[in-house]
């Protein structure tokens, strides 16, 4: 019972529903065909972001040059095996990623590619492919992280260094052989003109490149001649350029030129052959190269299609100029002979030989001294070039030196010198005019009085005088002999007197007083001291005189130490002082003998006054004296600052450089200041000494 009521129930239960069903489904079915459709739709956007990849490429090739557009780098993009095979959208088109998710790029320079919606913390990782020359900064493989929603950039920057144009480039794909060597060629010809080339002809030429300022020989060849080989006249730099090494882009400044040589009357080719490389890069393969070749004139720029080389090609051309030669004017000697003759006024005879003479061109001042030899003979040796052709006027005088006793010749024999050349004979001649008259050995003479004297007369008459007193003395004692021996005979000797004065005694068997004995004995004592002194004397300075002989004395530099003496020649001796623009202390001894200079001393007429002595240099007189001005002690007090005024006697010492001719008036020289102040053509005078008293 309870079991066929719950089925009922069911029954009942299902039956409602069906019927729900049909009337719930018809309704709805009249609802939705009678009225319009309303549908919402729920879109889930997923998380993605952007990559850039941009491309900058560097060099130094400066603003103007364009990089070419041909130009592209490639980029290995990898995004992960999440990508395999998909389809990637990017700015430049899409693009299908590998098995393993990995996508290639070509990206040109200074080009931004963006990959679009790359899944949010994908790393990507991307590597930019060698590319010969470039260089990647801070690396060829870079890493990023993409960001939900944001966009973020990978910087790959090339800096662009090729390779230089050396012999041994390694360019790609291509045989080891040296990029200038397979485009540059450097030759060039020799012309000469005017006549055949000769046996022994050589010319050279040389390379030279600039460097900064100045040229730099890179190489030189030469040209030559010879009658047993196959001469082509030319030369070839093309082996030296191209192991010249091109390192960086840019100008490359080159000349070629003869040097001259030495072939007679050729003349040279003086010009200078310039040509400049412009090396540069306008593909980047990785290489520089030759981009032109620009040249001057008479340098001829060729470039061979075919080949892809530069020629470069110059030409020299010399001229053979034969000029007759100009004939050779030998130099003329001019000798002028002088006499010198010695007057003798004293009772010594003045030797012939020492005396000094000069020449003086009255228009330059330029002086020659000789020394007469032991006959009283000179000679003057002047030498003429073509370049002194026509009259010159000259003096000729003795020189004084103060020499005592002797007073030289006052006569000046000015004479006349005419220099022509002979047209025919190509030679120098000269005459020599004196008052109008032809100059010999007899015209020019000069005649020095001697008044040196000796005391022989004097001691010969001291000798009469004591052969006299000698005579008179042994007269005086014969007298006295005689007077003792007559009183003897007329007295009588006292034998109480014996020990008184007048006590006889036996004096040579007389028998005498004590005091005739002492008498004739102080007598005869005095007689023979005087005749020994007056004897040997008179003896001492015989000698003395006959060894006595004149020569013209030196004076001293200073009472310690004297200067020697000048040697005198048996030959005639010529002192040709040669004048100099500048003159230093340390070289004048190789330039002048102590004898010269003290040959052309001369005498001033001041009397040195040798209280109190100082020194001044002669570097200091240069200083403050122009040329020609007499230095004395009055002006060097004036001119020279912090000089003792109290000075009264001073010395001329050498030091430093003298550069101009002074008249040097003092008191004493050291010899190399004489040879400064004589070299630079001035004038040595030197004081007398006060006579001593």
């Amino acid at each position: 019972m309870k079991l066929h009521k719950l089925s009922k129930s069911i029954v009942l239960a299902v039956s409602a529903i069906l019927i729900f069903s049909i009337l719930v489904g018809s309704t709805v079915a009249f609802i939705f065909d009678s009225t319009d459709i309303f549908r919402n739709e729920f879109n889930i956007h997923p998380a993605v972001g952007d990559l850039i990849i941009k491309k900058t490429v560097q060099h130094n090739f400066g603003e103007s040059y364009v990089v070419p557009s041909t130009l592209n780098f490639e980029f290995n993009i990898s995004l992960g095996s999440s990508y395999a095979n998909q389809t990637i959208t990017t700015s430049i088109g899409d693009y299908e990623t590998d098995s393993n998710g990995m996508l290639k790029l070509n990206i040109k320079p200074e080009q931004k590619v963006t990959l679009h919606n790359i899944a949010k913390n994908t790393t990507v990782k991307v590597s930019e492919s060698y590319r010969s020359g470039f260089s990647v900064k801070d690396g060829s493989t870079k890493d990023i992280t993409v960001i939900h929603g944001e966009t973020v950039t990978l910087d790959f920057i090339n800096i662009y260094s090729p390779k230089p144009i050396s012999p041994t480039p390694t360019k790609p794909d291509t045989p080891p052989i040296p990029a200038n060597e397979a485009r540059i060629t450097l030759t060039g010809i020799k012309n000469l003109e005017g006549r055949e080339w000769q046996d022994g002809d050589e010319f050279l030429f040389v390379l030279e490149y600039k460097d900064g300022d100045k040229y730099v020989e890179v190489d030189r060849q030469s040209v030559s001649y010879s009658q047993t080989a196959n001469n082509d006249f030319s030369f070839d730099f093309t082996d030296t350029i191209k192991k010249f090494a091109f390192n960086t882009a840019g100008k490359y400044e080159f000349r070629v030129r003869e040097l001259e040589g030495s072939i007679a009357d050729i003349e040279y080719d003086k010009s200078e052959k310039l040509f400049n490389i412009y090396i540069g890069d306008e593909d980047m393969d990785g290489f520089l190269d030759i981009d032109n070749i620009i040249a001057g004139s008479a340098v001829n720029v060729n470039f061979d299609e075919e080949t892809q080389k530069f020629n470069v090609t110059i030409e020299f051309n010399n001229k053979y100029n034969y000029i007759e030669p100009e004939p050779i004017i030998e130099p003329i000697k001019v000798e002028i002979p002088i006499t010198n003759i010695i007057i003798n006024e004293g009772n010594i005879a003045a030797d012939l030989n020492g005396f000094r003479f000069v020449i003086e061109n009255i228009e330059t001042g330029e002086k020659q001294i000789i020394i007469t030899d032991e006959e009283g003979v000179a000679k003057f040796v002047l030498e003429f070039t073509e370049s002194n052709l026509g009259k010159g006027k000259y003096k000729i005088y003795a020189l004084d030196n103060g020499e005592e006793g002797i007073t030289h010749s006052e006569n000046v024999y000015e004479i006349e010198i005419d220099v022509t050349l002979n047209d025919q004979t190509d030679k120098l001649e000269a005459t020599i005019v004196h008052n109008g008259e032809s100059v010999d050995e007899e015209t020019i003479k000069f005649h020095t009085v001697s008044n040196l004297n000796s005391n022989e007369q004097e001691l010969d008459d001291i000798l009469w005088l004591a052969i006299l007193f000698t005579v008179v003395s042994i007269v005086e004692i014969c007298l006295l002999f005689y007077q003792i021996h007559a009183k003897r005979k007329s007295s009588s000797v006292n034998s109480n007197k014996l020990c008184s004065f007048m006590a006889p005694t036996t004096f040579f068997g007389l028998l005498v007083p004590y005091w005739q004995v002492l008498a004739v004995g102080i007598a005869a004592a005095l007689m023979l001291i005087m005749l020994t002194i007056n004897v040997g004397y008179a003896v001492y300075i015989k000698l003395s005189a006959k060894q006595k002989t004149y020569e013209p004395q030196q004076e001293p530099e200073n009472e310690s130490q004297a200067e020697p003496e000048p040697v005198v020649n048996p030959e005639p001796v010529t002192v040709v002082i040669p004048i100099l623009e500048t003159v230093r202390a340390e070289e004048v001894n190789e330039l002048m003998t102590d004898s010269m200079a003290r040959a052309n001393e001369q005498k001033s007429n001041r009397i040195a006054d040798p209280t109190k002595k100082g020194f001044v240099n002669i570097d200091v007189l240069a200083t403050y004296f122009s040329a020609g001005e007499t230095v004395t002690l009055e002006e060097i007090k004036k001119r020279i600052p912090n000089v003792d005024k109290n000075v009264t006697f001073y010395k001329v010492l050498a030091r430093g450089t003298l550069d101009k001719p002074l008249i040097v008036d003092a008191d004493a020289f050291s010899i190399e200041a004489e040879k400064m102040i004589l070299l630079t053509g001035g004038t040595v005078l030197k004081s007398v000494k006060p006579t001593k008293k």
